[in-house]
């Protein structure tokens, strides 16, 4: 170690003698060769021999088998360590290697690139001329089942789908379908055992069912490979025959063109869109139970009872319904036609001098007139109302018709049947929430805090809605009720701001250059905070009192206010007095004897009191609402 190889020309020899001298293998610190071993190979009267062949794929299809190395070995040296010639293959997989060899048996050898493919080795025997057609087989190092190379070559195309007018639920089923199948993959590449041929098999078919309904962007040779592998991963048996033959074609052409390194991207592209149409226009062998079975219906009918003309007609809809049945490249849709042409020719036979009993049909007629004439109907809903106009309708006609078929009178009388059975409908009793209703439409929004004003306006509209449906029943006009009621009661108005708003406008007018600084600012600080209560559109009527103290603090800052020496100010201060009550003199037509800003509230007692009419209708509402249900109530009884 390392290997050495000497040549030496020994002819006559009889002895020859190998002789090893220690040296150092620079490795183990071994300076000394314990052991040699020569191997002799003659040269002698060789010949040159050409030894051809090829690199089979085997299942690694479509990969570039160009420019891998051939060597060849003597069939003894197993360990291939001394190659007698040399090759490289072609990107067809040929290869020529030509060498002097005595005849006798031999073994070639490929190393294609690590990590891809195993080592493979072919026995050749020459002879006494060159050795041709040699076959090597590519294996790849890990072997994939048909099953995974299928699933993986699917889910490949997924990035490539054109989802451009394809309707939501195929492709939610799609994606959906993709994400199992990826799990799969990925389970199956870290451990092979862990997922069965069986579960891949289905993996397939979930997302090949989708996916047929859908259009690969074509996008190269690798697109086409992909989809050729999942084409030939379709199980032929399960369609019909239409679109088999052509589907094949597609494959044979995709295979070629990837096998044709020298095919533009546009020849593979336009194949790619080929082989797709070719999977889309597959057709899955249709179901024909309900079609058999209306063949068996028809194939037992009395004969006896029906005119000629109606069998005549059903007999030439049997005649095309069986030649459906047994059509191998009839599709679902062929087969569902038949199936409703003979169905509906079933439908249509006329019975032979037979009168059709209308007995039934008059019994139900006369009792659903009795019911329009008592008033039952005025008082259901405004479906049953309309249930019972047609049905009677209907049977008076059927009733009328001499030659009315079996069929027509018994559609009738079930009509009639379903008009009475409805009578339990009736119709809710709305003049509660009628009158809520009005109220609501009379309420002004602009006197009420935005808090609960959508919920309101909601509420009012939705009870409009019940109002508009006939067919609504108690619940529904009770929960509208409920609704629009609590949505009123929950209605805020705002606080009463006029008496604030006129001790504004006043003290806007007021100069303070006439007053000294520390009460100027004493009111400027009122006045700031009355206006900001003043904006504040929240303030309901529960929060009167501090628009009241606002007034208060205002007026209290203008009474405070203190002429400069020598001012005269402005005169509102002239004969002010404070009884206690915090308003000053300029306000005396306003004060009372009570507390601070209470004798102008008192005056406008109408405006803060805005509750008292709405509330007093609700209660009008209410009791009248509650007179009506118990009158309603008494009338069911």
């Amino acid at each position: 170690t390392p290997k050495q190889f000497v040549s030496a020309d020994i002819t006559g020899a009889e002895k020859v003698t190998l002789i090893v001298t220690h040296g150092s293998d620079g490795k183990n610190g071994n300076d000394n060769a314990d052991w040699a071993d020569a191997k002799f190979i003659s040269v002698k009267d060789t010949t040159t021999y050409s030894i051809s062949g090829s690199v089979d794929p085997g299942n690694t299809e479509f990969v570039d088998i160009s420019g891998i190395e051939v060597n060849l070995y003597a069939a003894d040296d197993t360990d291939f360590e001394s190659p007698l010639g040399s090759g490289t293959t072609e990107k067809d997989g040929d290869f020529i290697i030509d060498t002097e060899v005595l005849a006798g048996d031999y073994i070639l050898q490929i190393k294609p690139e690590s990590g891809k493919y195993k080592a493979a080795e072919a026995e050749v025997t020459v002879v006494d001329d060159d050795v041709s057609d040699v076959q090597i087989e590519l294996q790849p190092e890990k072997t994939e089942s048909s099953a995974l190379k299928a699933l993986k070559a699917i889910l490949g195309l997924k990035n490539h789908v054109d989802f451009t007018g394809v309707d939501e639920d195929t492709v939610n089923i799609f994606e959906e379908a993709c994400k199992e199948g990826e799990a799969l993959v990925d389970s199956a590449e870290e451990d092979t055992e862990s997922v069965s041929e069986e579960e891949l098999e289905a993996a397939w078919e979930k997302i090949f069912d989708s996916f047929q309904k859908l259009k690969i962007i074509p996008d190269g040779r690798s697109v086409l490979e992909q989809l050729v592998t999942t084409a030939d991963h379709i199980c032929l048996d399960h369609y019909i025959l239409k679109g088999q033959y052509d589907l094949k074609q597609q494959i044979a052409a995709g295979k070629q063109l990837l096998w044709n390194t020298d095919a533009t991207e546009d020849v593979i592209d336009a194949a790619t869109a080929e082989l797709q149409t070719a999977i889309n226009n597959l057709e899955k062998h249709p179901n024909k139970n309900a079609l058999n079975e209306l063949l068996a219906q028809a194939a037992g009918i009395d004969r006896t009872l029906y005119t000629q003309e109606s069998l005549a007609k059903l007999d030439e809809e049997y005649a095309v319904a069986q030649r459906i049945a047994n059509d191998l490249l009839a599709g679902q849709d062929e087969v569902n036609e038949a199936a409703d042409a003979l169905n509906q020719a079933i439908e249509n036979l006329v019975y032979e001098n037979q009168t059709v009993s209308k007995k039934t049909l008059e019994y139900f007629l006369n009792r659903a007139k009795e019911h329009v004439a008592n008033g039952d109907v005025e008082n259901c809903v405004e479906s049953v109302q309309k249930l019972f106009e047609e049905a009677i309708a209907e049977g008076e006609t059927v009733m009328a018709d001499e030659s009315a078929t079996r069929d027509e009178v018994m559609n009738a009388s079930m009509k009639l049947i379903q008009a009475i059975h409805a009578l339990n409908m009736k119709a809710a009793d709305k003049t509660d929430l009628e009158m809520a209703v009005e109220l609501g439409d009379m309420i002004d929004l602009s006197k009420y805090v935005e808090a609960g004003q959508q919920e309101f306006k909601d509420a009012l509209e939705a009870a409009k809605e019940v109002l508009a449906d006939g067919d609504a029943m108690q619940g529904d006009v009770d929960d509208a009720w409920d609704a629009l009621v609590t949505a009123m009661e929950n209605l805020r108005l705002k606080a009463n701001k006029d008496v604030l708003e006129d001790l504004l406008n006043e003290a806007a007018e007021v100069d303070l250059s006439q007053y000294t600084e520390e009460s100027a600012e004493a009111f400027r600080a009122a006045y700031a905070a009355a206006q900001e209560v003043f904006a504040d559109e929240t303030l309901t009527e529960a929060d009167q009192q501090k628009v009241d103290d606002a007034v208060v603090a205002l007026k209290e800052a203008k009474a405070g206010l203190a002429a400069l020496a020598g001012g005269s100010g402005d005169g509102n201060q002239s004969g002010d007095t404070d009884d206690g009550s915090g308003a000053s003199g300029s306000e005396n037509t306003d004060k009372s004897n009570g507390t601070s800003g209470s004798g102008d509230s008192a005056n406008r007692a109408a405006k803060t009191g805005d509750t008292v009419p709405v509330m007093g209708l609700m209660m009008l509402v209410i009791v009248s609402g509650a007179a009506a249900v118990a009158a309603y109530r008494k009338r069911v009884k």
